[in-house]
């Protein structure tokens, strides 16, 4: 996965670098979990979510959520298929935080 996200962009790399450091501090799964057959939508979305709310006080512009919002979205499509990008809940969460 690091060097798919290397190559997909220099700053999704740290982002995922991040994330990963996050789930292990908390005990989550990166991915959800370890197993590919028990990945699911919701649960990951939610795990997400968690890991944004954590994030976002670190951030220092929105632009910067947002690019972990998208670095996230994007390895979770490219991997599983999963459309966070476009999921209604998870933009009007965002929304939220622009205020």
């Amino acid at each position: 996965m690091d060097s798919l996200l290397a190559f997909k962009k220099q700053s999704y790399s740290s982002r995922w670098s991040k994330y990963k450091a996050w789930c292990l501090e908390t005990l989550h799964h990166p991915f959800g979990s370890s197993s590919r057959s028990q990945v699911n939508y919701e649960t990951v979305l939610a795990q997400i979510m968690e890991y944004l709310s954590y994030i976002k006080p670190k951030c220092t512009s929105f632009s910067s959520f947002a690019d972990t919002k998208s670095m996230l979205a994007w390895v979770f499509k490219s991997v599983f298929g999963f459309e966070f990008g476009t999921d209604v809940r998870i933009m009007q969460w965002m929304k939220g935080w622009q205020h």
